[in-house]
């Protein structure tokens, strides 16, 4: 038997479906603690590189990672077959390692799994990747909408991934119905590192819950990170795809001003790609994105906001930038409504205090 077949062996013994066999590589005691935040280690496996096979555990320590693999050198050949092996109420920390290649299906955390990381192999894609948009029509010949077209689908607590790339490769061109989500993050506490996320209308759906995203590329042409999250995008490259048309960046959907303590904030991210598009739209009356100290290339719309339509959103959104950088990063069309922010005026709000990072995250 070859040492990778003994090491898969060695994997799907360890792995069984009871919380009780499922350790934290960050317990040091009972995994209480463990259950609270999310560290580098969370993100991180013990691998070695096999010309043969890819990415492959160092060692048999297997019971708190599950191995993907799509030649069936792992203990699945699908994401989706991992999250499967997971025990539903689990409290340590998960991971599942995804070897390199294209995995083309629908995955779904569902809420009860939480606690879950997806790792990509280091030396090569690994990619999950599907194609369903807004009019499509589910089994009952009615159009499943754009909240139910994402290729990953995240609902629960604590999640993390690091180097996978998320694609809906549905191309909008303007037409009805072609809204096509590749992530959706409806969870809390989540953090995503050096993850691709690609499609080209609707792409990021960041609904709700608090996200750190930190050297992350996001790919897309209208409204290409949208919801009602609370979130702090760092270090991101933001690239537009919108060609000849006009697009948007994000569309921020805050409804309430006190119920819905939410926002998107980038913080030194660059801004590239084609098209003319706009920093932000107000989905919501209460919608609020800042641009902290970021560098835009030369896509960016002169007036740089958008109401959406409705002007009476004029008077309560908050879009602002600070410390704008490149030769996008300045304007005389800019729309009087929107700020430009002092230092004092961003400074609560361009580090991980703002999603409340200090007391979930120790990266």
């Amino acid at each position: 038997m070859s040492k990778c077949s003994i090491i898969s062996v060695l994997l799907a013994s360890l792995i069984v479906l009871s919380s009780r066999h499922l350790c934290s590589c960050d317990d040091k005691n009972d995994g209480s603690e463990a259950r609270k935040y999310i560290s580098w280690k969370d993100m991180d496996v013990d691998w070695r590189y096999d010309e043969k096979h890819g990415g492959v555990l160092k060692n048999g320590r297997s019971d708190q990672v599950i191995v993907v693999d799509k030649n069936g050198h792992g203990n699945t050949t699908t994401v989706q077959g991992a999250v499967n092996l997971v025990p539903e109420g689990n409290n340590k920390r998960i991971k599942i390692f995804i070897n390199a290649g294209t995995y083309r299906e629908r995955v779904l955390v569902p809420e009860n799994k939480p606690y879950i990381s997806f790792i990509g192999a280091p030396r090569s894609d690994t990619i999950i990747t599907y194609n369903v948009k807004a009019s499509d029509k589910d089994g009952k010949g009615q159009e499943i909408g754009t909240y139910y077209t994402a290729t990953v689908d995240i609902k629960s607590d604590y999640f993390c991934a690091k180097g996978i790339i998320i694609q809906n490769t549905i191309v909008a061109n303007g037409g009805y119905g072609q809204q096509a989500v590749a992530l959706k993050l409806t969870g809390d506490k989540a953090v995503l590192y050096k993850v691709w996320i690609t499609g080209s209308q609707d792409t990021l759906l960041d609904l709700k819950g608090s996200h750190y995203f930190y050297k992350c590329t996001i790919v897309g042409a209208i409204d290409f990170i949208f919801g009602n999250a609370k979130s702090l995008y760092e270090k991101c490259v933001v690239r537009s795809n919108a060609g000849v048309r006009k697009g948007a960046i994000a569309a921020h959907r805050r409804n309430d001003m006190v119920k819905d303590d939410t926002g998107f904030v980038f913080n030194n991210c660059v801004v590239t790609g084609t098209g003319k598009i706009f920093l932000g739209r107000a989905w919501g009356p209460y919608a609020t994105i800042l641009y902290s100290r970021c560098k835009f290339d030369d896509v960016i719309n002169d007036a740089r906001w958008s109401d959406m339509g409705h002007p009476s959103y004029t008077k309560t959104v908050t879009f602002g930038e600070h410390s704008s950088q490149g030769q996008g990063g300045h304007s005389d069309g800019r729309v009087e409504w929107s700020k430009i922010m002092s230092t004092d005026e961003i400074q609560s709000f361009w580090n991980i205090s703002y999603i409340g990072g200090d007391q979930w995250l120790r990266l």
